[in-house]
């Protein structure tokens, strides 16, 4: 099964890592440097295109849990049931809450690991 990935990161260094440690195993990537760029390419997207979104959190523009908002309430016809896990440095139980109340699938904490996101693609 082929997994495309968009990977939401607004830092450089940490989409390059988490696209490249996708990457090595086989997964298709595509980035966004921040929530107005994600919206805008998943709005864009063929349905099924994407089967997971990792969203970081904070990022300049458009955060992500305003993404997550944003997608979810599109008229894309995957709006509703594409997996979005989101990532980020706090993990205090009460940002989780607002992931998921965002929209979001699921949290994974940074810094990440080949192990974590693969978990997460094969969840997918």
């Amino acid at each position: 099964m082929s997994h495309k990935v968009l990977v939401v990161e607004d830092n450089p260094v940490s989409r390059m890592i988490v696209t490249s440690l996708l990457e090595s195993e086989g997964f298709l990537c595509d980035t966004a440097a921040d929530g107005l760029e994600a919206v805008a390419k998943f709005e864009k997207s063929s349905s099924g295109e994407y089967t997971l979104i990792f969203m970081d959190y904070i990022m300049p523009n458009l955060d992500g849990i305003e993404a997550t908002k944003q997608i979810r309430s599109s008229s894309h016809p995957d709006a509703a049931i594409v997996r979005i896990v989101g990532m980020s440095g706090e993990q205090s139980e009460q940002d989780s809450k607002r992931y998921l109340q965002a929209g979001m699938n699921d949290f994974l904490p940074k810094p990440v690991s080949k192990d974590s996101l693969i978990y997460f693609v094969k969840k997918t």
